[in-house]
């Protein structure tokens, strides 16, 4: 056994004490040389640092109880190890009390760094979002002031032509001049029709319009209905830069609900106007309805129809319209129109407007004021009939007539396309070989439907009929069809676009279509 030179060890001791600068008196914790902390410090606050310093901390919080002290004297090791067990008891729980602290305090300081990071993200998003405050809202100054100065521009050049129209009009209309009602076709000197004269205060000039004898309706101001019609429609798009319509929402939704809609069936608003919600309304409703404007900018919207080439390409269930009527230079030609747009004979157009009495007379726009026998001559002529009628003047200013077309059956031919093989002829279709009829290109809701063709097929067995949708590509129903009256039945489970009826001549005999109509 190797004997332990106590004096020795503790010589060494004292010689490493002394190597170190430290003397024999008791040690203090202040008395002992900290090494200093790398680093800067500034007095201002850098995030950059403050997140190096935490991710120090982060590693370095768990302070070890002793230090690896292996190697060198085995006597001294020895030594140290039993020093260390010894102080143990004393040094440990100051150790795990400084790591706990330590702990909470690096917890404290991720906490603050996250607090720091998430206020980061929220002021990145606050700025985000006042940016897009700030872009929006001067766009909308922007708008704002560049309609406004349109506006005004407008105004003034719509003052300034007309003054110029009513100049011309003055020098060049006559008494002796002939007018004709556009109603009844009645027609007679200038000078003779009683009149009835207003100021338009759009800017319009001064109006004057003439009274019907013979129906009653109240028409002009000619000035205005003798306008090429692109001229017209340049006076509405410019009209709408200096002045904007009154809502009309409650009117249209009236005028919908007097048709008795079924949410199978497809309605068109005619004349919506760019402003109109009641679309969305009833679409919301689970109505399927659709919105006509030519005077609309073209739109994504597919419920919104901007083009007549567009509008012809269906068929509707019914049709109706608030403040429109009074609007239309020649009312019979748009109401026989519309009427060829309607699905089935029993398919209604309900037209609400205040100018079915002599009212708001002061704007050149409103060319019609239905007064008299006019309603009634004018739906006998577009081959109409009056089925309904609500009048609310006095308590909501709305008053509404309901149309249906006199016929029991809607006839497609004129609206069917016929190719190079084929003619009309005598108000019929004849198909000579190679001949092609096709079309109307509808779109048809889900239901079911009847229809009647009418044929001549000079002998030979039968023909078939093809019903189509998605222009040929999809078949809906085949019919073989033969000589005379055909009933022709079908259904659609959904909505159906672009819905022909093909008839295509293999034969060498002409085939002559009749009547193919839908009941």
């Amino acid at each position: 056994m190797q004997k332990i030179d106590v004096e020795q060890i503790m010589n060494e001791i004292r010689a490493e004490i002394r190597e170190k600068g430290y003397t024999e008196n008791e040690l203090k914790f202040q008395d002992i040389p900290i090494p200093a902390v790398p680093g800067t410090d500034n007095g201002k606050f850098n995030l950059a640092e403050l997140h190096n310093q935490i991710n120090a901390c982060n590693k370095d919080w768990n302070n070890p109880m002793y230090f690896s002290t292996s190697g060198g004297n085995p006597v001294k090791e020895f030594y140290r190890k039993a020093m260390r067990k010894v102080s143990r008891c004393v040094f440990w729980p100051i150790v795990n009390y400084q790591n706990k602290f330590n702990s909470d305090v690096v917890r404290a300081l991720n906490q603050v760094k996250y607090y720091i990071d998430s206020d980061d993200e929220k002021y990145a998003a606050i700025k985000e979002q006042l940016l897009k405050d700030m872009k929006k809202e001067l766009e909308r100054l922007y708008d704002e002031q560049t309609s406004e100065k349109l506006g005004t521009v407008s105004r003034q050049l719509m003052k300034v032509k007309w003054k110029q129209i009513d100049e011309v009009a003055k020098r060049e209309e006559k008494s002796t001049d002939i007018i004709r009602c556009n109603i009844c076709g009645y027609h007679a000197q200038r000078g003779s029709f009683e009149t009835k004269e207003t100021e338009c205060i759009f800017n319009g000039g001064k109006l004057i319009r003439y009274v019907c004898p013979e129906c009653g309706v109240i028409f002009g101001p000619t000035k205005f209905m003798n306008l090429p019609q692109n001229e017209i429609d340049e006076d509405y798009k410019v009209h709408y830069y200096g002045f904007s319509e009154g809502s009309s929402f409650d009117k249209e939704i009236e005028a919908f609900y007097m048709l008795n809609p079924d949410k199978n069936g497809i309605y068109l608003n005619y004349g919506c106007g760019c402003w109109s919600k009641s679309i969305q309304q009833l679409r919301a409703e689970g109505y399927q309805v659709y919105g006509y404007e030519p005077y609309a900018p073209e739109t994504d919207n597919p419920y919104m129809i901007t083009s007549e080439a567009e509008l012809v390409k269906m068929k509707f269930d019914g049709i109706y319209s608030n403040d429109l009527l009074e609007h239309l230079l020649d009312p019979i030609d748009a109401l026989r129109f519309m009427k060829t747009l309607l699905m089935h004979p029993d398919s209604k157009m309900a037209h609400s407007t205040a100018c079915y009495i002599y009212k708001y007379e002061y704007t050149r726009f409103h060319t019609h004021f239905f007064t008299g026998k006019s309603v009634e001559i004018m739906c006998k002529q577009a081959g109409l009939k009056i089925i309904d009628h609500r009048n609310a003047m006095e308590e909501r200013d709305f008053i509404c007539y309901v149309y249906m077309g006199d016929s029991d059956r809607n006839d497609y031919k004129s609206c069917l396309y016929v190719s190079e093989y084929g003619e009309r002829k005598d108000g019929m279709i004849v198909l000579h070989t190679k001949g092609l009829m096709c079309g109307p290109y509808m779109t048809l809701g889900k239901g079911q439907y009847q229809m009647q063709c009418v044929i001549g097929l000079n002998g030979r067995k039968d023909i078939l009929l093809r019903i189509t949708s998605e222009k040929g590509k999809k078949e809906l129903a085949s019919v073989r069809l033969v000589e005379g009256k055909n009933h022709i039945s079908f259904s659609l489970k959904q909505l159906e676009k672009d819905v022909e009826f093909v008839i295509s001549n293999d034969g060498t005999e002409d085939v002559v279509i009749e009547e193919l109509a839908m009941f």
